[in-house]
């Protein structure tokens, strides 16, 4: 449990950096061309866009800087911007991805809530 701490304290620390990573590492992947997905992959693929969304707002959560809400609504903007980009480079626009992108935002708030609210007490 110590080793689970740690490494959430290591996550919230460096948050910058984690987010900084995740959002060159989404976007690279989001706008990196290939075939078209099949409609059994289509269901994997949401599932995709939540986790990868929830994984870039934790660290922010666990942070919770004064301005998160801001960093929310760039995490939102930036996953409507990325769909609106795809079709430029071999991809699909789908408004469904979008959403996926928001239900993961809102996830990963959630979550990086309880966490920072059960794990990290004491920083807030």
């Amino acid at each position: 449990m110590n080793m689970i701490v740690s490494l959430l304290n290591l996550i919230s620390s460096n948050w910058k950096f984690v987010t900084v990573i995740s959002l060159f590492i989404i976007t690279s992947i989001s706008l990196y061309p290939h075939e078209e997905i099949s409609p059994i992959e289509t269901i994997h693929d949401k599932f995709y866009h939540v986790i990868a969304y929830l994984f870039l707002t934790i660290p922010v959560s666990l942070n919770k800087p004064k301005y998160f809400f801001l960093l929310y609504l760039f995490f939102i903007l930036l996953g409507g911007f990325i769909e609106f980009l795809q079709p430029h480079f071999n991809r699909q626009q789908e408004l469904a991805d979008f959403i996926a992108n928001i239900f993961g935002i809102f996830t990963g708030a959630l979550a990086g809530h309880f966490i920072r609210e059960k794990y990290l007490k004491q920083k807030n």
